[in-house]
């Protein structure tokens, strides 16, 4: 392996570990998100993952569905690399820089999932995303979303970041913690998750379902029927 991709692949990891620390839950959110992907091993189907960062949840996927086929988007070029750096030993991956904000679909997925990528737009543009992927999709897809999400009230909300914040300074520093809540402050845009599913509701999808929740974050997912037609 050549120094540039050694030094990429360190990198990957050094981030995979940090963003871990941060979510301390990370693996439990993941195997929450892949469970729900209505798929057997051997099946083939197409999937798109949006804000792929490193590559980590599309490598897992593969692991179990090794016939998917799979674009990463992501928006960050050096991100996109480690991803290139991470998958480059799996088949029938493709990746594209972009926006998913503005990302023109020229094709339909049988999946599409995200994770902690979409809070990042205002919620305006999260319910207009939305109704871009429900188009994205093929009759039966189905759309896996694990997101950071706001409590039902102040009080609920507040439970939920103490108990996301307990689960973390176990694991992080105080300066980290700074960090960290100026940059939750500055670039996050949760909404309720009653939001997530109302939004939902009212684009069409089908469904419609809960499948984790822990302290500050959920996986919930929907799918696309047309009429007459069964799941």
């Amino acid at each position: 392996m050549s120094k540039i991709k050694q030094g990429m692949v360190n990198l990957g990891k050094k981030w995979d570990e940090k963003f871990c620390k941060f979510v301390p839950f990370y693996d439990e959110m993941v195997n929450s998100l892949i469970s729900a992907i209505p798929f057997k091993p051997n099946d083939v189907f197409s999937a798109i993952d949006l804000g792929a960062g490193t590559g980590e949840i599309t490598k897992r996927i593969k692991n179990l569905f090794p016939y998917a086929k799979i674009t990463c988007l992501e928006l960050v070029e050096d991100m996109l690399e480690m991803a290139r750096v991470k998958l480059a030993g799996y088949n029938d991956i493709t990746f594209e820089l972009g926006d998913f904000k503005n990302y023109q679909f020229t094709k339909k997925y049988d999946v599409i999932f995200s994770s902690l990528a979409i809070h990042h737009l205002e919620p305006t543009d999260q319910k207009a995303l939305y109704c871009n992927l429900y188009k994205a999709l093929n009759n039966n897809g189905i759309f896996i979303h694990a997101e950071s999400v706001l409590g039902a009230n102040d009080f609920l909300n507040a439970v939920s970041y103490q108990t996301y914040y307990d689960l973390i300074t176990k694991n992080i520093s105080a300066e980290e913690l700074v960090t960290l809540q100026a940059a939750i402050k500055t670039h996050d845009n949760p909404v309720k998750l009653i939001d997530h599913i109302t939004w939902m509701q009212e684009i069409g999808f089908k469904d419609i379902d809960i499948i984790w929740r822990k302290a500050t974050c959920a996986v919930f997912c929907g799918t696309i029927c047309k009429d007459g037609e069964t799941l």
